[in-house]
């Protein structure tokens, strides 16, 4: 298997808009994981793919393939989902995975690789604690979120793309700490901002109503469901994401885990601990009372406090996937987030160092 695979978003949609489970969209991105060829449009899994990868019963994978195999859509149901051919590749069946205009979803293989105690990480979404529509739309979203991921930019999914919370840089964190720049440490201007105290997290209508159908009230109804069932799945991360002076940066990423493999490509990912130093060395936060809390290893926000670096900083927790799909553009994009991370640690590092000599 490759290291990544695709799925059409259009093709995820019609089985989610006709099904009451996430089986079929389940088995679907199974077969496209072990798609091969020039365009990666046959497959020589089936049902025991199926029944491995997401851990159903033998009986229902093969169902699972039966109603692949005989899904239509389209004008006059003229159109299907999985076709089956003459040929075969060893013992094994080999299906066509007809062609979809439109946009793809990335996917990383790691997704369907399976533990031999815990399973696949596709195997524990799906069988998550939840209604059976809420788990599918779950797994929908998830494919949303590899599709709309831009590490380049936002270290995530675009706030114009997925939902978002947005941090205040002005007014008052908590009852004592007044928001927004305070000050310079070198050639680097030091804010101060704080989560919003309603914790409200926000996705435009738009985004809800492409994947849940063109009625409001109903793509707001399925879509938060969907939403926690995701973040309960420990799939995806939310990292703090500030842009400032033409450029973004990650500076803290909620995840313990998450950031040491960060580490491993170059990416400085708690910029935040590096911003909080800066504030104690220059005597902005001498005592380190604001931030205290705030970065520490037990996956909280504390009190809700960090200091960032920019002019004018916006900045937001957005999203991102927990397992990379490493296409072209999302390492060109790690790559940029690597260079962008370390040019401002060595920034920050530097600038300490001065202020320390002063």
């Amino acid at each position: 298997m490759a290291g990544y695979f695709k799925v059409s978003m259009d093709a995820a949609r019609a089985l989610v808009a006709d099904s009451d489970g996430p089986e079929l969209l389940a088995g679907y991105t199974t077969l496209c994981g072990y798609a091969f060829g020039k365009d990666r449009e046959i497959t020589a899994a089936g049902a025991k793919s199926i029944r491995l990868t997401t851990g159903c019963t033998d009986h229902r994978a093969k169902r699972v393939l039966r109603e692949l195999l005989s899904f239509r859509y389209g004008e006059r149901g003229g159109s299907g989902l999985l076709e089956a051919t003459t040929k075969r590749l060893r013992n094994a069946a080999i299906y066509h995975l007809p062609h979809w205009d439109g946009e793809y979803s990335y996917l990383p293989s790691l997704l369907l690789e399976r533990h031999p105690e815990h399973g696949s990480p596709l195997a524990r979404l799906i069988s998550a604690d939840e209604e059976r529509a809420v788990i599918r739309d779950a797994l929908l979203l998830l494919l949303h979120v590899y599709a709309s991921t831009d590490y380049a930019e936002w270290f995530g999914c675009p706030p114009d793309t997925m939902t978002y919370q947005d941090w205040r840089h002005d007014g008052y964190g908590g009852d004592d700490f007044e928001l927004g720049m305070q000050g310079t440490v070198g050639d680097l201007t030091l804010w101060l901002v704080a989560e919003n105290e309603d914790d409200t997290w926000r996705t435009p209508l738009a985004v809800m109503t492409s994947l849940f159908g063109a009625d409001e009230e109903i793509a707001k109804s399925r879509f938060w469901p969907a939403w926690w069932c995701l973040r309960k799945s420990g799939l995806t991360v939310p990292v703090i994401s500030v842009h400032a002076g033409g450029r973004a940066y990650p500076l803290w990423v909620y995840s313990a885990a998450y950031r040491e493999s960060l580490k491993d490509l170059g990416i400085v990912p708690d910029l935040a601990k590096e911003a909080q130093l800066a504030a104690c060395d220059s005597g902005l936060d001498p005592d380190n009372l604001v931030i205290r809390y705030a970065v520490d290893e037990l996956e909280r926000a504390g009190s809700g406090l960090f200091y960032c670096f920019g002019v004018k900083p916006t900045v937001r927790t957005v999203i991102a996937p927990r397992l990379h799909a490493p296409t072209p553009i999302n390492l060109d994009g790690l790559k940029e987030a690597a260079a962008v991370t370390r040019d401002i640690w060595r920034r920050i590092r530097a600038s300490r160092r001065a202020e320390r000599a002063a």
